[in-house]
């Protein structure tokens, strides 16, 4: 469903075309460093909550055989 890309002849490349795809540019890569970012951020969450949980796991373990259930 993608838009089928479209090449410009070099005639039509002028100051306002080079400005397009400066700023376009631009916005892909603050784009792709955000998505990085947010990859990272997920990531270190998920590793905080299995820690979280494994911790819970053991204590509920020790909890469990204290009070032989």
């Amino acid at each position: 469903s993608r838009k089928q890309r479209e090449f410009i002849n070099d005639t039509y490349k002028d100051e306002h075309y080079w400005e397009k795809r400066r700023k376009n540019n631009d916005a892909a890569r603050r784009s792709r460093e955000k998505r990085r970012y947010h990859d990272m951020v997920l990531e270190n969450r998920i590793c905080d909550l299995s820690k979280e949980n494994s911790d819970l796991r053991s204590e509920l373990s020790a909890i469990k055989r204290k009070f032989n259930l």
